[in-house]
């Protein structure tokens, strides 16, 4: 983690939107402060501006989870708060942890201290995303180093160094003390009286501690006397004090800096107060374990299983979703009669019709990429726009714009959409674009792939495959599409010229054939087995696709929010409820196109005729997961646009943050919904138009709209108080009749 990218600030010229969009927290606006060590250990600027403004303090260790953090920023960004006191930790920079230069000043190769040096290193690093988040919002800010001679310090960080080049006029640093065997240096955004009287004092070398004293004692008041200038009673915490943030670690002896400021007065303590954390000393149950993989499940974002967890992980979607929410609301508010339409659409299983023959999802993915680009232009960066892709019909621009004003660590993605995405023979998926996102899949080595081939003389399909006529017509109906799923040609030749010189690789086309409901139902598939295709695939990662208890602690959240909140929520004396929304989408697969360097591998021969797949092909080992990583990021886009914007401090984690609560299983999207009718109206209809916007087809005759779900097998059924599920008749069925098969005789096929 001491390497993590920090996501930058949100644009001043922007900001002031998201703050009508940021939720308020049931701690009012105030000062923030960031202390090393225990609190009792806090620096005495820090102490005496606590006793004097009357400061609240909390403990760093509780921000250092990434939900936590992600949180604070938030709320920094927000401008929840006015002013920021700050002092980086200093316990483990000696030379014998660190160097004074990367990469050691990351800590060196030592086993004694190195988680003390990461959790210090962390802190630092999030020190600077909290200076750059209070210089987005307008934040007045105070930075303190303490700095022992001849040793590392977070000065040496080249982060800080690139911090302190990108201040903006106004921004001071002061070297307090120099000569002495401790200095501190101070960056500061206060404007205050006899600042260059004190600074001046301290450049003296004699006496230096008492004229470090005289300086920490005059900036201090100066400070304190700001502080108290931005404080009015509608500002403070019901006790009076101030909200501040100090960190928390193990207790230690602070030495050389504040030995010789003024001393503070008991109440002072009671102002830097820790709350002490309740844990479990004596396990009844003995050491709990959990497995490597549910860990390696829960350290990544993923997007179908859990997008609201990802949401809150990813700062950037909370402070600019609510206001790409607010693009397409005031979209429907002009176009009342799409909103109409859809949610007939949706009530009717038809197809919606639309006056304009749909012209209008030009014009609102028209807005949604302007204020995308607007704000990246707004934080200064330039986004180029590739067009459209040639062979995908997704809004590729409009995906990878708005993952990077979202900063996801998974923006990478969206690159398939051009360039096709990597089946894991030649080419793999990229490292830092997929390990924040998805757990590895551990497996040997494949096979190699240049010992691939086909004897064409002697290949042949499964019996009966080329006599039927359902394989040849569906494969033709690919094929003549446009843009086209598959490239078609009658001879071996004009597959080479099609592949660039190199022969194609066939598999077999099977036939997967299922009876249900007396209807037999067929889907024509490649089968990449039997060629040594698949043994020659590495597929690296997995998706982790939503379970039905996701589902329903997801809905239970919902129902509690409005039902039975023992907090204040934005539906207290409305009639509101929750409902469920599942929308399939078309041609899943078919969405994302592959690799043109590995389309021969995924070629087959049917009645003379040669098909090469020109997108993921059903059956290959990373098709279903190209489709999972682009979906799960779409999500990851979607999810922080239903982000409640009044909420408690116990409504503010994971599902209750949201109004609307996204999960996807391969393609069956399963929305659940809370609040009046017409605000779940226009969500759902705020959902389905983004879609429709990135590019997605979907199955208006299948849509299913209410307290009851068909959804991954199973029925869901919402109730005021409860959820109840039960297997589906369809899944019944299914089982029986492979009860009835295996019992019809006396041998049971494994396979």
């Amino acid at each position: 983690d001491d390497g993590e990218d920090l996501p930058g600030p949100v644009p001043l010229a922007a900001h002031a939107e998201a703050r009508s969009s940021t939720p308020e927290s049931d701690l009012p606006p105030g000062a923030l402060a960031l202390v090393p060590d225990a609190p009792t250990m806090a620096s005495p600027m820090i102490k005496a501006l606590a006793e004097r403004c009357q400061v609240q303090v909390m403990g760093l260790a509780e921000i250092l989870s990434e939900l936590s953090w992600s949180t604070l920023e938030l709320r920094i960004r927000g401008g929840e708060f006015r002013a920021l006191l700050i002092e980086f930790p200093t316990r483990t920079f000696k030379s014998g942890l660190r160097s004074s230069q990367p990469p050691g000043i990351y800590g060196l190769d030592r086993r004694v201290s190195s988680e003390e040096i990461r959790t210090e290193s962390l802190q630092c690093l999030r020190i600077i995303a909290v200076i750059l988040a209070a210089e987005a919002s307008g934040c007045q800010w105070l930075s303190l180093v303490r700095v022992r001679v001849g040793e590392p310090s977070p000065l040496d960080f080249p982060e800080v160094i690139d911090l302190l080049h990108r201040f903006q006029p106004g921004r001071r640093t002061y070297r307090a003390a120099p000569g002495n065997a401790n200095e501190v240096w101070i960056s500061s955004s206060f404007s205050v009286k006899d600042e260059e009287d004190s600074s001046a004092a301290c450049g003296s070398r004699a006496r230096a501690g008492a004229l470090l004293s005289m300086f920490t004692y005059k900036y201090e008041s100066a400070v304190a006397e700001e502080l108290l200038k931005m404080r009015s009673p509608h500002l403070t915490h019901p006790s009076g004090r101030w909200n501040l943030l100090v960190p928390s670690a193990s207790s230690s002896s602070h030495q050389g800096l504040g030995e010789n400021v003024p001393p503070s007065s008991s109440s002072s303590s009671q102002a830097l107060q820790h709350r002490p954390h309740v844990s479990m000393t004596v396990q009844l149950r003995g050491p709990t374990s959990r497995s490597t993989k549910l860990q390696a499940e829960e350290a990544v974002l993923g997007g179908l299983r859990a997008p609201s967890d990802a949401a809150l992980r990813t700062p950037g979607g909370l402070v600019w979703g609510p206001q790409l929410f607010d693009v397409v609301s005031r979209f429907l508010d002009d176009r009342a009669d799409v909103q109409k339409s859809l949610l007939s659409a949706l009530a009717d299983h038809v197809e919606p019709v639309f006056t304009d023959n749909g012209a209008w999802v030009k014009h609102a993915t028209g807005l949604l990429q302007k204020a995308i680009i607007e704000g990246l232009q707004a934080r200064g960066e330039v986004y180029e726009m590739r067009g459209p892709p040639d062979e995908c019909q997704l809004s590729a621009d409009l995906i990878r714009s708005w993952g990077r004003l979202y900063s996801d660590p998974g923006v990478g993605i969206s690159e398939w959409l051009w360039d096709g995405a990597p089946a894991g023979i030649r080419h793999h998926p990229d490292e830092s674009s997929m390990e924040p996102i998805f757990p590895k899949y551990e497996e040997g080595d494949p096979e190699p792939a240049h010992l691939l081939h086909t004897d064409f003389q002697g290949f042949s399909n499964y019996s009966g495959v080329d006599e039927q006529d359902l394989v040849s017509k569906e494969l033709d109906g690919f094929a003549e599409r446009s843009p086209s799923f598959l490239h078609r040609t009658d001879s071996l030749e004009e597959a080479r010229k099609f592949l660039e010189g190199e022969d194609p690789v066939l598999s077999k086309f099977a036939v997967l054939e299922r009876i249900r409901k007396g209807k037999v139902k067929r889907r024509v598939i490649l089968d990449i087995k039997e060629s040594g295709i698949r043994a020659s695939t590495k597929r690296g990662y997995r998706v982790l696709l939503p379970r039905t208890i996701d589902a329903i602690n997801g809905t239970l959240s919902l129902l509690s929010l409005v039902f039975g909140a023992d907090e204040a929520t934005e539906w207290e004396e409305e009639e509101a409820d929750v409902e469920y929304l599942v929308l399939d989408y078309v041609n899943a697969f078919w969405q994302i196109p592959l690799r043109p360097d590995e389309r021969r591998f995924f070629s087959g021969r049917v009645r003379n005729r040669w098909y090469t797949y020109k997108r993921c092909a059903q059956g290959s080992r990373l098709g279903p997961f190209s489709w999972g990583a682009v979906i799960a990021l779409t999500n990851r886009l979607m999810q922080p646009m239903f982000l409640r914007r009044q909420r408690g401090r116990k409504q503010a984690k994971k599902d209750s943050a949201f109004f609307l609560l996204l999960r996807t299983y391969v393609d069956d999207p399963l929305a659940t919904v809370a609040g009046t009718k017409a605000q779940r109206d226009r969500a759902i209809c705020v959902m389905v138009v983004v879609w429709l916007c990135m590019g997605f087809e979907l199955a208006y005759p299948k849509a299913q709209r209410g307290k009851r779900a068909e959804w991954i097998g199973n029925v869901i059924r919402l109730y005021p108080d409860r959820v109840e599920v039960w297997i589906s008749q369809e899944k019944v069925d299914d089982l029986w009749e492979l009860i009835s098969e295996m019992t019809s005789g006396n041998l049971v096929v494994v396979k």
